[in-house]
């Protein structure tokens, strides 16, 4: 895998990833159950079509793969709707991001929320061309028809996939890449940071539950994903006063969750997950800019 300079070359890798699109269409419209794998591996090929093709031919990778696999799935074209289009519009994204050297928390989280955007900006689509509510369809598929709070669970669950999709895509790519001199922006010294954008998350969190649970599970997802950057920078610490007191306050949460669950009402007691993330955030920002400078006082 190389960066592709000549039109011959771009339009012949590029005609190798509209093929696996195609393939994956297929599989997909004859075994429903494979439209979740369909999900996770989709973006990885314009992924890579970003990054080892000229941008200006992702146009021609793009309207191609959408046609050819509209032909291809033309009883069930939904699947193109609802998969391809999305998928190959965040994978794009997702590829830009890593060649503006974004650190990959930011990928990850813009890329994942793009491609949910897009998800939900195709059921309508699709609703007024076949009738069918791609909703339904993954009730029926979930056999959540009849829970109570399926209409919160869903739009999680859409959530889920689309980061599980991203972070697939990343794992891959950042292996293969550095093979080609390509690297992707890791820097730990940022954690502190995003531990104080995961505290701003959940302050969100709070305020949403006010008004809608569906937003404010979608952020408790963020949350935790900002939380897990803070938790491992405290652990990277390797101080046994700070990672002692997180399995402190972590206990001291379970009370806490204990007490107040049975209070809030049933959509909203799930939200209290987030107490368990809140002291990375909190142990992270104090190691960074109450703890260090109080060690360099002293010396």
């Amino acid at each position: 895998m190389h960066d592709k300079k000549t039109l011959i070359q771009n339009i012949t890798y590029m005609a190798i990833m509209a093929a696996i699109n195609v393939i994956f269409s297929v599989l997909a419209m004859f075994l429903p159950l494979a439209s979740f794998i369909l999900m996770l591996v989709l973006p990885f090929t314009s992924v890579i079509v970003v990054l080892f093709c000229k941008e200006k031919y992702f146009v021609i990778y793009a309207v191609s793969t959408v046609i050819l696999c509209l032909l291809v799935t033309i009883t069930e074209a939904q699947t193109t709707i609802f998969y391809i289009i999305p998928s190959i519009i965040s994978g794009f994204v997702f590829g830009w991001l890593i060649k503006a050297k974004i650190h990959a928390a930011f990928i990850l989280i813009i890329s994942t929320t793009v491609q949910l955007g897009l998800t939900y900006a195709t059921l309508p689509l699709i609703h007024w061309i076949y009738g069918v509510n791609m909703i339904d369809v993954f009730k029926t598929l979930l056999h959540l028809n009849a829970h109570p709070m399926v209409d919160g669970i869903i739009p999680t669950f859409f959530y889920v996939l689309a980061l599980a999709q991203t972070t697939f895509s990343f794992i891959i790519i950042h292996a293969e890449i550095k093979k080609f001199g390509v690297t992707i922006n890791n820097d730990e010294k940022i954690f502190p940071t995003l531990a104080l954008f995961g505290l701003g998350t959940g302050v969100l969190v709070a305020v949403t539950a006010l008004f809608s649970i569906v937003i404010s599970y979608l952020l408790l997802l963020v949350f935790v994903f900002f939380s897990l950057f803070a938790l491992i920078d405290v652990l990277n610490t390797k101080s046994r006063c700070l990672i002692i007191s997180i399995g402190v306050s972590l206990l001291a949460n379970l009370f806490v969750f204990a007490l107040l669950y049975s209070l809030l009402p049933t959509p909203l007691g799930l939200l209290l997950l987030g107490l368990f993330f809140l002291p990375a955030d909190g142990f992270s920002l104090y190691n960074k800019y109450l703890l260090k400078p109080s060690k360099i006082d002293r010396i």
